[in-house]
């Protein structure tokens, strides 16, 4: 309803759908990168905190076979939002697909066992790692064709692991099983150290440019720090750094599962607005944008969802057939 909503909306008003759209989808393709870059490091490096969500990363699995489904606007719109020709935007859109199905495969693999890690996470990170540096680029930077970092697929990289972190925590804001306190523990730890990266990253980011003192480099910045803008600049090192940082310095509070749910709240809101705040300054877009973009991730949201949800439930069903 929210996603046929927000189209509607788009069609007939004063703002850029294709746009808002692209915010949108952003966010819940880094939600599900991040799952599966999760499940990669889980096995490779091992730990309780995997065990205690291993179902939820295994069930992300499903959900991009209706992100691929969704991808197909953006490829109608990419000349439009990337200024392509025609003669570039076959490449573009074949390159885009390329992305998500060497992911949606790794991601499908990976989880086909819930209780146990898969043995080539190794090589696949590496894999995940180069496709999240494509995609930063190609999707991201090149919005804004003067603009290049070399920093900027580690803050895609960070944001897809801080989303994914964020829902899982979000989701068990009902509580853990029981005997599962050294395994939320772990696992709070690796959202402290997720929120620390991230921070570290986006300020490196934004010191070397500060630095560098390049007028095509300190555009982008200044673009996002003007007007509204610097107001979801403030906010989003709020939510996204600041204030899950401070809660999570307490060693009681990485152990409780509501606290981590609200945590995860506060980053999925901040994940959002940092979407929005990366695709649409580039894009002119403004507020009537950034609000759509709000009903076009909920509307996605509810099919990202539904796709989790049914991954979740085959993975009960199977587990009760083999006892």
């Amino acid at each position: 309803m929210f996603l046929v909503l927000g189209t509607v909306i788009g069609l007939l008003g004063a703002v850029d759908l294709a746009s808002a759209y692209l915010v949108a989808l952003c966010f819940w393709i880094q939600v599900s990168g991040g799952c599966l870059a999760l499940s990669l490091i889980w096995g490779v490096g091992g730990g309780r905190w995997g065990q205690l969500f291993a179902k939820e990363m295994a069930a992300s699995r499903w959900t991009w076979l209706p992100l691929l489904a969704l991808l197909v606007p953006v490829l109608l719109w990419s000349g439009a939002l990337y200024g392509l020709e025609d003669s570039e935007v076959w490449g573009w859109g074949a390159r885009s697909v390329a992305y998500l199905g060497v992911l949606a495969v790794l991601a499908w693999v990976a989880g086909r066992r819930a209780d146990a890690r898969w043995r080539w996470s190794g090589p696949g990170l590496v894999v995940v790692a180069l496709v999240f540096s494509l995609i930063a680029v190609d999707w991201m930077m090149s919005l804004t064709p003067h603009f290049h970092s070399s920093i900027f697929p580690f803050i895609w990289f960070s944001d897809s692991m801080l989303g994914a972190l964020a829902w899982l925590a979000f989701w068990r804001m009902g509580g853990d099983p029981q005997g599962s306190e050294v395994a939320r523990y772990q696992f709070g730890k690796l959202l402290f150290a997720a929120v620390f990266f991230w921070g570290y990253i986006a300020v490196s980011q934004w010191i070397i440019v500060w630095s560098a003192d390049l007028p095509s480099e300190a555009r982008w910045y200044l673009d996002r720090t003007s007007g509204a803008w610097l107001g979801v600049t403030l906010a989003v090192a709020l939510l996204r750094f600041a204030l899950p940082f401070a809660l999570l310095l307490s060693a009681s509070l990485k152990r409780s599962a509501r606290t981590s749910a609200w945590v995860g709240g506060l980053v999925l809101l901040s994940q959002f607005m940092a979407a929005g705040w990366m695709v649409l300054p580039s894009l002119e877009g403004g507020a009537g944008e950034f609000g759509l973009a709000l009903l076009l991730a909920i509307g996605m949201g509810g099919i990202w969802s539904c796709a989790w949800l049914y991954g979740r439930w085959a993975q009960t069903r199977k587990e009760a057939g083999a006892s």
